[in-house]
């Protein structure tokens, strides 16, 4: 797995900057009253898509299990002065978060990367509010873990029905998702998944 620690002062690219910026557009048009609701970005980075829907929620707490990524996502609040925002450095696989109730859990990019898939997703559900969403965005592919393999990190994809189906049996009851972007590196493009507690 890549040690995002290391790459935390750097993560900020040109590239990734404007596909945060895209996949926040995405994200955006599946959100209620946003301004009255509280979102968690897990696996947040440096905050790239968070950021850019920061103003769209009453609050958002930004969650990762890399201290130097938590580290930026603080430097960068305390800059903007929103006191209704913070960051967390916590793994939801080992830490159960019991202080955290949400209307919106948001992952992009993310979920590939975690091999005990329906356990992060059951946390996910365990924190969300009655009738809240989670989104996620990642890659389309055929599920197939790789361990330790300098090309792939984690799953190389999910297969959307595979996924949405695992989604159900947690206990969500509105599933939705669809293929919205595509690019050179991600030939399989990359889905957005709307679920619903």
């Amino acid at each position: 797995m890549a040690d995002f620690d290391l790459l935390a002062n750097e993560y900020d690219t040109d590239k990734r900057i404007k596909r945060s910026k895209e996949f926040a557009d995405e994200i955006r048009m599946y959100i209620t009253d946003g301004h009255k609701k509280s979102a968690l970005e897990y696996g947040c980075g440096t905050g790239l898509v968070g950021f850019n829907l920061i103003y769209d929620f009453d609050s958002v707490i930004f969650v990762d299990s890399s201290v130097n990524m938590i580290e930026q996502v603080s430097k960068k609040l305390l800059s903007l002065g929103k006191t209704s925002c913070y960051a967390r450095c916590c793994d939801f696989l080992t830490e159960i978060p019991r202080d955290i109730s949400v209307d919106y859990v948001i992952l992009s990019l993310v979920l590939h990367h975690i091999e005990d898939t329906k356990t992060i997703l059951t946390r996910f559900y365990g924190i969300l509010n009655s009738g809240g969403h989670l989104l996620i965005i990642d890659k389309n592919g055929g599920g197939k873990y790789y361990a330790n393999n300098p090309d792939i990190d984690g799953y190389d994809g999910f297969d959307q029905s595979f996924l949405s189906e695992l989604i159900r049996e947690i206990g969500f009851f509105i599933v939705e998702s669809k293929t919205f972007w595509h690019s050179s590196e991600n030939e399989n493009g990359i889905f957005i998944l709307d679920a619903q507690k």
